[in-house]
């Protein structure tokens, strides 16, 4: 992945909805995603959303894991996650 492409792909959260950013196409693979759901701690004070997206053709994939740090929101990343499982990540 270019440099450019990888700091795109950085800056769609920033972009809105559409996510989109000139000359950064989805790649060849469909993409499944699971919606969300809760990983819960041991002592239950602290619970933390999951999302996962991955690409729709079965295979064998290599994964990231993403998080988008203090002061942010999950809800900033779906079309990046999106453009990562089209190319082949989980």
């Amino acid at each position: 992945m270019t440099l450019f492409r990888f700091a795109a792909c950085l800056l769609i959260p920033l972009l809105g909805a559409a996510g989109e950013v000139p000359g950064l196409r989805p790649g060849p693979y469909g993409v499944e995603a699971n919606g969300e759901w809760t990983l819960a701690r041991g002592d239950g004070r602290h619970n933390i959303p999951v999302a996962a997206y991955w690409p729709a053709e079965a295979g064998r994939y290599p994964v990231v894991l993403f998080s988008h740090g203090a002061g942010a929101s999950g809800a900033m990343a779906p079309e990046m996650m999106r453009y990562w499982a089209s190319h082949g990540y989980v």
